[in-house]
Protein backbone atom coordinates (compact mmCIF):
# COMPACT_ATOMS: atom_id res chain seq x y z
CA UNK A 1 0.00 0.00 0.00
CA UNK A 2 1.69 3.09 -1.31
CA UNK A 3 1.20 6.30 2.07
CA UNK A 4 -0.98 8.34 -0.11
CA UNK A 5 -3.59 5.26 0.10
CA UNK A 6 -6.64 6.16 2.50
CA UNK A 7 -7.59 3.75 5.12
CA UNK A 8 -10.92 5.46 5.87
CA UNK A 9 -13.89 5.05 5.19
CA UNK A 10 -15.12 5.60 1.75
CA UNK A 11 -16.80 9.37 1.59
CA UNK A 12 -19.62 9.97 -0.19
CA UNK A 13 -18.75 11.84 -2.37
CA UNK A 14 -15.97 9.15 -3.06
CA UNK A 15 -18.91 6.84 -3.36
CA UNK A 16 -20.54 8.99 -5.63
CA UNK A 17 -16.96 9.44 -8.19
CA UNK A 18 -16.50 5.85 -7.90
CA UNK A 19 -20.57 4.67 -8.87
CA UNK A 20 -19.89 7.16 -12.26
CA UNK A 21 -16.37 5.43 -12.91
CA UNK A 22 -17.93 1.99 -12.58
CA UNK A 23 -20.82 2.55 -15.12
CA UNK A 24 -17.34 3.88 -17.35
CA UNK A 25 -15.18 1.08 -16.84
CA UNK A 26 -17.45 -1.13 -15.56
CA UNK A 27 -15.44 -4.43 -13.81
CA UNK A 28 -11.55 -2.61 -14.25
CA UNK A 29 -10.57 -1.86 -11.24
CA UNK A 30 -7.25 -0.30 -11.96
CA UNK A 31 -8.89 1.91 -13.94
CA UNK A 32 -11.13 2.77 -11.45
CA UNK A 33 -8.54 2.68 -8.74
CA UNK A 34 -6.79 5.37 -11.26
CA UNK A 35 -9.31 8.16 -10.95
CA UNK A 36 -9.40 7.69 -7.09
CA UNK A 37 -5.90 8.74 -5.90
CA UNK A 38 -6.40 7.61 -2.23
CA UNK A 39 -7.50 4.03 -3.26
CA UNK A 40 -6.29 1.32 -4.54
CA UNK A 41 -7.18 -1.46 -6.66
CA UNK A 42 -7.89 -4.23 -3.98
CA UNK A 43 -9.49 -0.99 -2.19
CA UNK A 44 -11.79 -0.04 -5.32
CA UNK A 45 -12.11 -3.84 -5.83
CA UNK A 46 -13.73 -4.87 -2.04
CA UNK A 47 -15.55 -1.66 -2.10
CA UNK A 48 -17.39 -2.86 -5.02
CA UNK A 49 -18.28 -6.24 -4.08
CA UNK A 50 -19.23 -5.15 -0.15
CA UNK A 51 -21.45 -2.88 -2.08
CA UNK A 52 -23.20 -5.77 -4.05
CA UNK A 53 -23.34 -7.61 -0.85
CA UNK A 54 -25.32 -4.78 0.81
CA UNK A 55 -27.52 -4.28 -2.26
CA UNK A 56 -28.24 -8.09 -2.64
CA UNK A 57 -29.42 -8.24 1.59
CA UNK A 58 -31.72 -5.19 1.19
CA UNK A 59 -33.61 -6.96 -1.84
CA UNK A 60 -33.78 -10.31 0.23
CA UNK A 61 -34.84 -8.10 2.82
CA UNK A 62 -37.69 -6.00 0.77
CA UNK A 63 -38.34 -9.59 -0.57
CA UNK A 64 -38.82 -10.69 2.83
CA UNK A 65 -41.01 -7.99 3.82
CA UNK A 66 -43.18 -8.08 0.47
CA UNK A 67 -43.72 -11.41 1.20
CA UNK A 68 -44.81 -11.59 4.72
CA UNK A 69 -46.92 -8.70 4.00
CA UNK A 70 -48.40 -10.64 0.76
CA UNK A 71 -49.43 -13.69 3.50
CA UNK A 72 -50.70 -11.46 6.16
CA UNK A 73 -53.25 -9.93 3.25
CA UNK A 74 -53.93 -13.22 2.33
CA UNK A 75 -54.49 -14.51 5.59
CA UNK A 76 -56.33 -11.72 6.78
CA UNK A 77 -59.14 -12.25 3.42
CA UNK A 78 -59.19 -16.14 4.56
CA UNK A 79 -60.17 -15.21 8.03
CA UNK A 80 -62.75 -12.27 6.67
CA UNK A 81 -64.04 -15.14 4.51
CA UNK A 82 -64.67 -17.56 7.25
CA UNK A 83 -66.15 -14.86 9.56
CA UNK A 84 -68.47 -14.03 6.75
CA UNK A 85 -69.45 -17.39 5.95
CA UNK A 86 -69.71 -18.37 10.00
CA UNK A 87 -72.36 -15.29 9.85
CA UNK A 88 -74.35 -16.67 7.37
CA UNK A 89 -74.13 -19.71 9.09
CA UNK A 90 -75.17 -18.57 12.08
CA UNK A 91 -78.33 -16.73 10.20
CA UNK A 92 -79.33 -19.62 8.16
CA UNK A 93 -79.32 -21.83 11.57
CA UNK A 94 -81.91 -18.85 13.28
CA UNK A 95 -84.21 -18.77 10.19
CA UNK A 96 -84.30 -22.56 10.19
CA UNK A 97 -84.75 -22.59 13.79
CA UNK A 98 -87.79 -20.09 13.22
CA UNK A 99 -89.62 -22.10 11.14
CA UNK A 100 -88.98 -25.09 12.85
CA UNK A 101 -90.35 -23.62 15.27
CA UNK A 102 -93.68 -22.58 13.60
CA UNK A 103 -94.43 -26.50 12.70
CA UNK A 104 -94.38 -27.50 16.78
Amino acid sequence: MTQSTSKSKWNHKEDEIFDQLCKKYKLNFRSVADHLPNRSYTQVRSHYYNKIKRKQVRIASNISNITQNCSSQYENKIIQQVQQDAKEYTNQNILINSVLDTFE
